[in-house]
Parts: C-alpha cells; sequence; structure tokens
C-alpha cells in the first residue's frame, strides 16, 4: 500500500457527455454570431454544415486532450503540492499544446476545402474565439479540482459499510484493528472485539483506506498500525507482526521480506526498543 502514498486520489472532472454537449455549444458559438444571417438559413448552406461539424469534431478533441492532460498532470504535479511546475506544465500542454492542434485542424481544414485563410478573417474573428475557450475550459478543470479536494468528506470517506446481525452499520476507520478477506468474504474486526461482514474487495479497501495509518500484511490481511505494538524477526528477513489484540491462529501475520522493509518504513518514525530475552522489536508509545 506504500506506493499509494504517491499519488493522490484521483479526481473524475467531467462527464463525457458533458464534453459532448461543451463541444455542439462551441461549434455553434465558432460559426454562428460571427455570420449576419438567421440561424434557419444558415443551416440551409452547405458551407456552414461543413464549418459547424468540422468545429464540433476539433471541440471533442481538444475538451478530450484538456481532460486528459489534467488528470495526467494530477497524478504527476498536483495543484496544491507543485504549484509552480503545476502551472507551467499546464499552460505548455493544456493551453499553448491545445491551441497548436486548432491551429493546425484549421489550416488542414481550409486545404482540404481549398480555402484562402489569409483572406478569410479567420484569425481575426473565430481563432481568438477558440484561444478563449480553451483558455475558459482549462479554468473550468482547475475550478472543479479545487472544489473536490476541498468538498468535507462524505460518510463512506470515513466509514466503511458492514453488516452485524443482519443490521448494517457504519464503522467508523478509526475504530478498525484489522480487515481479513477469507474466500469471497470480507470482515472488519474492531478495536471493541466486534466483528463485520463487509462486501469490499482487497483493491477497493486499498483505494479506501490510508497507506500512512494501513499496512496490508499479504492479500488477505490489512492492519492498522496502531494496532501494531511490535514485530518478531524471523528467518529469510521476515517477521510476525504483534497487535495490541488477540487475534484467531489460523490468521497468517508473517510479512514476507519485502513488506518487511515496507513496514519498517512505516514504522520509522515510531521508535523500538529490543527485548533481548525474546528477540521482539516493541514500539515505545
Amino acid at each position: 500500500m506504500v506506493e499509494k502514498q504517491t499519488k493522490p486520489k484521483a479526481v473524475g472532472y467531467f462527464h463525457w457527455s458533458f464534453r459532448i454537449a461543451a463541444s455542439v455549444w462551441i461549434a455553434w458559438f465558432l460559426n454562428t454570431p460571427t455570420q449576419y444571417k438567421s440561424f434557419f438559413t444558415l443551416c440551409q448552406q452547405r458551407n456552414y454544415q461543413e464549418a459547424v461539424l468540422f468545429s464540433f469534431l476539433m471541440s471533442i478533441l481538444v475538451t478530450t486532450g484538456v481532460h486528459y492532460t489534467s488528470r495526467k498532470l494530477d497524478q504527476y504535479w498536483p495543484w496544491e503540492k507543485s504549484l509552480w511546475i503545476r502551472i507551467i506544465a499546464q499552460l505548455l500542454l493544456g493551453v499553448l499544446g491545445m491551441i497548436l492542434i486548432a491551429y493546425l485542424g484549421v489550416k488542414l481544414y481550409f486545404r482540404l476545402v481549398d480555402g484562402d485563410i489569409e483572406s478569410s478573417n479567420y484569425f481575426t474573428l473565430e481563432f481568438p474565439l477558440v484561444q478563449m475557450s480553451i483558455i475558459t475550459l482549462n479554468v473550468l478543470y482547475l475550478c472543479y479540482y479545487m472544489i473536490v479536494k476541498n468538498v468535507k468528506p462524505k460518510p463512506e470517506d470515513k466509514f466503511l459499510k458492514g453488516t452485524l446481525g443482519g443490521k448494517s452499520y457504519f464503522i467508523a476507520i478509526a475504530d478498525i484493528t484489522y480487515l481479513l478477506r477469507a474466500g469471497k468474504v470480507g470482515y472488519i474486526y474492531t478495536k471493541k472485539g466486534k466483528t463485520f461482514h463487509i462486501d469490499y474487495k482487497m483493491t477497493e479497501l486499498e483505494q479506501l483506506l490510508n497507506a500512512s495509518q494501513f499496512f496490508k500484511v499479504n492479500r488477505s490481511l490489512i492492519v492498522s498500525l496502531d494496532a501494531v505494538i511490535g514485530y518478531k524477526p524471523v528467518k529469510n528477513m521476515q517477521c510476525l507482526l504483534i497487535l495490541n489484540q488477540d487475534i484467531p491462529p489460523e490468521i497468517d501475520l508473517l510479512v514476507t521480506r519485502s513488506r518487511t522493509e515496507i513496514l519498517k518504513e512505516l514504522l520509522g518514525e515510531r521508535e523500538v526498543k529490543l527485548e533481548e530475552e525474546q528477540k521482539v522489536l516493541i514500539l515505545k508509545r
């Protein structure tokens, strides 16, 4: 789960239907207000139909480009962690890159229809609107990102859903000692000794739980680091976890060599002392 720490929770941004609707509006906006004819008259002109269709396709390309560019940049340079690098990257890729794509697309369109782009007034009328639309779209994505990142967490962000005795409960993540997956059935064990059934898969739990607070021991077990009081080194540079709560003996607390190194990193800021008699590392609280 440590690798999850390096990547923030992804922002989904706008649904594809919104991008299509925005592209329809942009196509209309670029071709209609600059014409001094009624919309009905324009719709009957072949050159207007072609221009609107081309503008729509280019808008789809550009809005999709801004969408996936923003999502990719979120992974490497989130706004709140790498502000200046992100500003530069967003300007280069999300703004200037999309403007360049639009420019090349327009040049290609005029070549295909044998038009003269220089005498068409396109760069004085329509292209400034294209640039404004691309800048506005980037600003809109930034605003969406800030709203999502600053919105108060939903109940399920701090709680997990579970069942006990045929009743459903929200279990506070802070109350969880460990989570177990046995076949197709999942369990939550709390600090108060209660056991709840859950439907989450291990991959879902890894995404929902904070990687700095929970440790994946193996494919079926995740433990709260607050429940870890120490670990006992065993052969092959592996270790056995020691929890502050008794657990069934059939639950495997053996941590593999690679996972042991990750565990030590997670516990790095916590001091440990070696009890010589048992050769056990106990955390100092």
